[in-house]
């Protein structure tokens, strides 16, 4: 063997480890940016689900307030149906926001904002201008309808957070199955290196 030979099997194997680390470290950083991605997902549904949760405490500290101010006809029982007046609507942009971002159907968003509409108009304001007329609010009917449009709130706020919450334990299982691709592909190529150098020795 002369020095010619001996030098290109040397840079052979200096260069072949150097070469497979690069590509495992790209293929790492790659699966490692592609894991980021999907936290964020996580992130966001996470993120969506507590808001969604939000507009649902604040939808009922309205009707408890309203509730309230029904029975004693004591102004100071609708301040929580004032104070959650801009948060709600504040948090609801906010969860649209957050189900665009993740490509979602706002439809949903919609709904719940018309059947909170139909709640204040046709049952919350009625019923604040009947108090202070002096009217009579104990009406079966009145009441009934109340719960009835209540139930529908509730019903579609829970189809928003279970959506999302079906989004999230795919991202979540996607996210594990990210994790168990880059170790299993580390211990190969890892393998493979060993191999190869191995070999070359």
């Amino acid at each position: 063997m002369n020095l010619s030979q001996l030098n290109r099997i040397l840079l052979q194997t200096l260069l072949l480890p150097v070469v497979a680390l690069m590509i495992v470290s790209g293929i790492l950083i790659w699966q490692i940016l592609n894991a980021e991605q999907t936290v964020a997902h996580i992130q966001l549904a996470d993120n969506n689900i507590a808001t969604a949760n939000l507009i649902s405490a604040l939808i009922a500290d309205q009707e408890t307030g309203v509730r309230g101010y029904q029975n004693t006809a004591n102004e100071i029982f609708l301040q929580p149906y004032d104070i959650a007046a801009p948060k709600l609507t504040e948090n609801i942009e906010r969860l649209r926001h957050g189900i665009a971002l993740e490509g979602g159907d706002s439809q949903q968003i919609q709904n719940l904002v018309e059947a909170h509409e139909i709640w204040l108009d046709t049952i919350a304001r009625p019923m604040i201008d009947m108090v202070r007329n002096g009217s009579n609010t104990r009406d079966p009917a009145i009441n009934l309808r109340g719960k009835a449009a209540m139930d529908r709130i509730r019903a579609i706020n829970d189809t928003i957070v279970s959506t999302q919450k079906d989004e999230r334990a795919q991202y979540v299982e996607h996210w594990q199955k990210q994790v168990r691709n880059t170790l299993e592909g580390a211990i190969g190529f890892a393998l493979l290196i060993g191999l190869a150098i191995g070999a070359f020795a």
